[in-house]
């Protein structure tokens, strides 16, 4: 789906003052599902709170202390004004759930590799921004060779093209 998606006349947001074009206050609690390092990392000391939940982390065991019990999302989520969901939440059928307990978010922001990005397909849902990536097509030799060798995203994510576009909340 992404690789159709490059023939769609997407439109990158300003990114430049705010991160995903986000306006946030010291007063904003941010979750993220999905443990995103450079996400959490970028607003550590600059909002209230940051709370991270990622099921595959909680099931394998690691980052103590940082990822919380997932049976907690429904008692953190209603209290967020901006909350990150990993693309991987449409994978394993979680993002209805997940959207429906973000009554009080302000912005919502599906992220990462996985994220379809098709922008027409969420108006309506509350997701603000989709913030994805397409591949560098001059670069699939090393992306394929680095996936046949076990390389996760973090050895291919230097030949994607970031794409951060905003959702319309109504058409």
């Amino acid at each position: 789906m992404t690789a159709a998606s490059r023939s769609l006349p997407l439109v990158d947001v300003d990114t430049s003052i705010h991160p995903f074009s986000i306006e946030i206050t010291p007063e904003d609690n941010v979750c993220s599902i999905g443990y995103i390092p450079q996400v959490i990392n970028m607003f550590n000391g600059m909002v209230k709170n940051v709370f991270i939940f990622d099921r595959g982390v909680s099931q394998k065991g690691g980052i103590f202390g940082k990822v919380l019990p997932e049976e907690e999302q429904k008692d953190i989520l209603p209290k967020c004004e901006i909350v990150f969901l990993s693309g991987t939440t449409i994978i394993n059928h979680s993002l209805e759930y997940l959207l429906s307990l973000c009554k009080n978010t302000r912005e919502i922001v599906l992220i990462g590799a996985s994220t379809p990005m098709f922008p027409n397909a969420f108006v309506g849902t509350g997701v603000s921004i989709l913030a994805g990536s397409w591949w560098d097509e001059r670069e699939k030799d090393k992306i394929f060779r680095n996936i046949s060798l076990a390389g996760g995203i973090s050895q291919i994510s230097k030949f994607a093209i970031k794409k951060n576009v905003r959702v319309q909340k109504s058409l």
